[in-house]
């Protein structure tokens, strides 16, 4: 049967070599369609993990994110013990607390060893990152992420001049339950490490040196505001059900939302999770891949077309042979098969072909779009094999 096949090609080796050559082609483009959706898995992947995803804490409309006077507790979410519970310290990087305490000339006093500094516009911003300061000049290199260690340090303006340290003395008065004065006094020494070039009046330390200032003087941390950029962003769902505990989305008709823990009977504040790009991201993923889904489905219905289309063709211009054949008693089946290799020795080489550029992958899809052929094929031949092949005969003359 093998050596009837080859002779039936060599007789007609145009219609062979236009098969072989056009399904090289639907199998180049199908390799061609699967490379290209890894691509973009892959370049997807790489984004999506280096697309920032911002967390903000906001009032309950989201339309106010700074000046808040955010208590402390919200920040130890962000920046506080691990351990806490509901804690996003594990979540979150490049986070951003600014706190000011402003000195008041009248209470409290800044000294050094050098030419005394007026106090009446000087305030310290304890804040959690580098990039909140404009133009640093360092005086003594920091360690990795300096700001958001408990060290006693300082970065000064510029205008102050070179100094080695400052030196704070607080004095706060309250009242107690008895009515009578109360006078807390402590003094604080700050190492300066660096300069700046922002606004005169104000001096940078970590946050914690601020949250120990208002508890030395028994005053609850006020924070001005909280932001920070999610460290992974596969944890984006497992950090915002954590987020939960604390913070509401933000909404627009700013909706009391009640809280059954703490001294709060409503969510004070919001948390503005920003997400868009990365959901901006996944829809122009699932596009493309609807697009070379739709296109992979083309190329095996073409498949398909081409072999019916093949097997039309073959036994429409054979016809006489077929009924010769079966005149001689030949089996349907053993008809059936013979065109089936014919078929085999066009379209297998073909295959090969197109798959070799891109070293066969994906093999199954490869498989299957052979598969496809012959089903297509299969159909035309059986068509005609199980019909009055005389009767067609007649009618065609």
């Amino acid at each position: 049967m093998i050596h009837r096949t080859l002779k039936r090609i060599q007789r007609s080796p145009v219609p062979a070599l236009a098969v072989l050559l056009f399904v090289s082609i639907l199998s180049l483009v199908l390799c061609g369609l699967d490379a290209a959706a890894k691509r973009e898995l892959e370049d997807y992947r790489h984004i999506y993990r280096t697309t920032p995803v911002t967390f903000t804490v906001t009032n309950l409309t989201g339309t106010q994110s700074d000046n808040l006077g955010i208590p402390g507790w919200a920040a130890d979410v962000f920046v506080g013990d691990a351990l806490l519970p509901y804690s996003l310290t594990g979540y979150v990087k490049n986070v951003s607390i600014q706190a000011e305490y402003r000195l008041n000339p009248s209470q409290e006093t800044l000294c050094a060893d050098e030419t005394p500094i007026d106090t009446s516009n000087i305030s310290i911003s304890g804040v959690t990152s580098e990039s909140q300061i404009n133009g640093i000049t360092w005086l003594i290199p920091p360690e990795e992420d300096v700001l958001l260690s408990a060290e006693r340090i300082c970065i000064i303006p510029a205008s102050m001049g070179a100094r080695e340290t400052l030196s704070f003395l607080f004095v706060y008065h309250d009242i107690g339950l008895n009515g009578e004065t109360i006078t807390r006094r402590f003094e604080l020494e700050l190492q300066v490490m660096g300069t700046h070039q922002g606004n005169n009046g104000t001096v940078y330390c970590p946050y914690s040196v601020i949250k120990g200032i208002y508890g030395q003087l028994d005053r609850k941390t006020e924070v001005d505001f909280i932001t920070a950029v999610l460290a992974d962003n596969d944890l984006l769902e497992q950090a915002r059900e954590e987020a939960r505990f604390w913070f509401p989305e933000p909404d627009l008709s700013g909706a009391k939302i009640p809280w059954k823990f703490g001294s709060y009977t409503h969510y004070p504040y919001a948390l503005r999770i920003d997400d868009s790009q990365l959901r901006a991201l996944e829809e122009t993923l699932q596009n493309s891949l609807t697009i070379n889904r739709l296109c992979t489905t083309l190329v095996f219905l073409l498949s398909a077309g081409a072999g019916f289309f093949v097997g039309f063709l073959m036994v429409r211009s054979r016809k006489r042979e077929i009924a010769l054949m079966r005149t001689m008693g030949t089996p349907n089946d053993s008809i059936f098969a013979g065109f089936l290799l014919e078929q085999l020795f066009c379209a297998l080489p073909g295959t090969l072909l197109g798959g070799s550029y891109f070293l066969f992958q994906p093999i199954l899809r490869l498989a299957a779009f052979v598969g496809i052929n012959f089903a297509g094929l299969s159909i035309a031949v059986l068509i005609f094999l199980h019909s009055n092949l005389l009767t067609t005969i007649k009618e065609d003359e």
